[in-house]
């Protein structure tokens, strides 16, 4: 097991690594210092660093993992050239797959291949929303749309996904088997059990 500790560790850092950065939007957009948040950086930042104190350890070891993974790239038979080409591709693509990124023209962004003309949106807009009332009788807003972040979630809890949300802000907003769902699952989720329709309004200037 000494053997492949080093490998595993390597691995595990850079699984940990790449989740933390696939999730930097959803984190630290929504930064609220929330129990949640706070338990997925910690599990992240503590088993980064044991898989870095595992990876030093064996830096100092006879056998280092870098240069087994030197020999074994000088053993493949290649020619030297056609490994610095592979190497570099497979670099690249460990890179993109870490950040968890789309960049054009490296890949292709289907959405923004036809540019539509654009009209200016006015700095107030005003939409119907759903809202309930807390204990003290406060009209609360539910905003659909952030309830699929586990970062920013406040009422529903984790099978809702970002189709779910989506669909019942926008395409199914209107329809009634959409209000009877989305009410027995705040009823589920936190007590809710009634849901009234009201205006919302946003400036987008503040």
């Amino acid at each position: 097991m000494k053997r492949w500790s080093a490998p595993v560790a390597l691995v595990v850092l850079w699984l940990l690594l790449a989740d933390l950065l696939q999730g930097r939007e959803q984190l630290f957009r929504y930064w609220a210092a929330t129990p949640k948040q706070l338990v997925f950086l910690g599990v992240h930042v503590l088993g980064m660093l044991g898989a870095m104190a595992v990876l030093v350890r064996d830096l100092r070891g006879p056998r280092p993992l870098h240069r087994r993974i030197a020999g074994a790239v000088r053993s493949i038979p290649m020619p030297r050239t056609a490994k610095w080409v592979v190497g570099t591709i497979f670099l690249g693509e460990l890179l993109v797959i870490t950040v968890g990124g789309t960049y054009y023209p490296f890949a292709d962004v289907g959405m923004f291949r036809y540019a539509r003309p654009a009209s200016p949106l006015p700095p107030e807009l005003v939409r119907p929303i759903y809202y309930y009332k807390d204990d003290d009788g406060t009209p609360v807003p539910v905003h659909l749309r952030k309830q699929h972040i586990w970062a920013s979630a406040d009422l529903l809890g984790w099978g809702f996904n970002n189709e779910y949300t989506f669909s019942a802000t926008y395409h199914y907003k209107g329809l009634q088997a959409n209000y009877t769902y989305l009410v027995q699952a705040l009823r589920k989720a936190r007590g809710i059990d009634t849901l009234w329709l009201g205006l919302y309004g946003v400036d987008f200037r503040t």
